[in-house]
């Protein structure tokens, strides 16, 4: 009958009219789609790809609306399409098999999350050391402290990085950490002077737009000055040693902040303090410590300007003996200090034939040659350690050679000796691996006499090393300025014959003129 209906018996779903049926995969991986098998979805790696041994990978793929119009499809699962949660979480046999892991519960921060976003516990703060990023190693801060998540990290950054950098040879002795971190804990200017070293070299050397570590650097000195002049006023005949390292903290403050020429004044202070105070109410090793700072950066900064000495008192036990942070010893900073102090007066009184200062100017060349400077004893150091005091020893010690003969026999960069010194210093500065601010006083005499386009171009590269270091970056660029400037002048001037003749050196002419308040340690 042509007219008569299939039965319901001879109907066929669109499935069966298709062919066979195949249950397709819908979120199966890349690799089993491109061989167009059905996949497991197991994650993170399916059961074919880890039978196969191969990489499995989940790739979500979005179409839009415009593309299934064009072909012609329906876009979407459905109207009521079911969504449903994929656990990521695979069976356990094929855990087994994967040696698969679960994922440890634990507090988790995005990838911008800056260090004052978490909290105290969490805390790491991620630093640039020595061109690398690295963490910092969890440093004990006592809670006694009470500081918050910010002043946290700025007192870790000076216990792993500040003090690390100060010396030329950081280990237990170094006096940086352990003699200025506990007295942070009693006094709250050691506590503040701490803070405000922390955010200025942050801003130095990890500027950020996040915060404004410069801005923390000005308001933790700001309240040190203020705890300080509270502290001094209240003394009544206390031990001062949290002064005078809330001295030393402010001084280094004003070197590495521009080189602000206040750093002068906390010289003074304490020379004054520890002058009028009782040495037995001081600590020996702190009054020690102190007295070595301050008299290295007198004796350094002076020798460029000139002026009288505002700190004489060096608590060293053995002369001889490199200081790690000065990188030479009290001897022969004894010295350069002398050669200053004749260099003022030949140019105060002209009178560079009497018989006294003839005397000091032998006395001076003869103590230079004979000068012996030995390793510290007091602590173990490895074979690289004495090689590099060894060095900067050595460096020290020609530029003070330098210094004696351009400052009180006005010898010329074409003079034969200083020709030989300055070859001398190239070759001993190309074998040192790294530079520190224990080195600007060399690098800057140094480069005051270089001859030819040559070794200027070498000082200039030495200056460029000088200023990646944060301590001395701004003492290294007043510096580099100077010696530029010295070169011009020599360059221009037609009577250099006359200086000699006079006996008007180039530190009197040139370099004293510009270098007051010059910080060269």
């Amino acid at each position: 009958m042509a007219g008569a209906s299939a039965s319901p018996g001879d109907s066929q779903s669109p499935s069966q009219s298709s062919g066979r049926r195949v249950k397709h995969s819908r979120h199966g991986c890349v690799s089993c789609k491109e061989r167009r098998l059905r996949c497991s979805e197991e994650r993170p790696v399916c059961s074919r790809c880890l039978d196969d041994g191969r990489s499995c990978e989940y790739v979500l793929r979005l179409i839009w609306e415009d593309e299934s119009s064009r072909r012609g499809v329906k876009h979407g699962r459905g109207k009521n399409a079911e969504i449903s949660f994929v656990d990521p979480t695979p069976s356990k046999d094929v855990a087994e098999k994967a040696q698969w892991r679960p994922r440890r519960n634990g507090r988790s921060y995005f990838l911008n999350t800056i260090p004052e976003d978490m909290d105290a516990a969490q805390s790491m703060a991620v630093m640039r050391f020595d061109g690398r990023y690295k963490s910092m190693p969890r440093l004990h801060v006592p809670q006694t402290l009470g500081l918050s998540n910010v002043d946290r990290i700025l007192f870790q950054y000076y216990q792993v990085q500040v003090c690390r950098n100060l010396t030329l040879v950081d280990d237990s002795s170094n006096c940086y950490r352990q003699i200025i971190l506990p007295l942070s804990i009693s006094y709250e200017c050691v506590k503040r002077s701490i803070l405000a070293i922390g955010a200025l070299y942050l801003s130095l050397n990890q500027p950020s737009v996040l915060v404004d570590y410069y801005s923390l650097a000005l308001h933790q000195k700001q309240r040190t000055l203020h705890q300080l002049r509270y502290d001094i006023a209240s003394l009544n005949g206390a031990s001062s040693n949290h002064v005078l390292v809330a001295m030393l903290m402010l001084c280094l403050f004003d070197i590495t902040d521009d080189c602000q020429t206040s750093w002068s004044t906390h010289v003074s202070a304490a020379a004054d303090l520890i002058g009028t105070e009782d040495t037995q109410s001081l600590e020996p090793s702190l009054v020690s410590f102190v007295s070595k700072f301050f008299a290295t950066r007198d004796v350094m900064g002076r020798s460029a300007c000139g002026a009288r000495s505002k700190f004489r008192k060096i608590a060293w036990n053995n002369p001889q003996e490199i200081d790690k942070s000065a990188g030479c010893s009290s001897e022969l900073l004894g010295i350069i200090s002398s050669i200053t102090d004749i260099s003022r007066q030949m140019a105060e009184n002209m009178e560079n034939d009497s018989p006294h200062l003839v005397r000091q100017v032998i006395t001076i060349e003869s103590q230079l040659d004979e000068l012996i400077q030995l390793l510290p004893t007091d602590s173990a150091l490895n074979s690289e350690q004495e090689a590099f005091l060894v060095q900067t020893s050595a460096l020290v010690h020609n530029a003070a050679k330098l210094y004696f003969y351009t400052a009180l026999h006005s010898a010329l960069p074409s003079t034969l000796i200083v020709r030989r010194l300055i070859a001398d210093q190239v070759l001993v500065i190309t074998g040192i691996p790294i530079l520190r601010s224990a080195h600007l006083w060399s690098v800057f005499v140094t480069a005051l006499y270089a001859f030819n386009d040559e070794e200027r171009i070498f000082f200039l590269e030495q200056f460029d090393k000088l200023e990646e270091v944060s301590a001395t970056r701004s003492s290294t660029q007043a510096a580099r300025s100077i010696v530029q400037t010295v070169w011009k002048k020599r360059d221009l001037d037609v009577d250099g014959e006359q200086v000699t003749e006079s006996g008007v050196s180039d530190w009197v002419r040139f370099v004293r003129p510009m270098s007051e308040g010059l910080s060269l340690a």
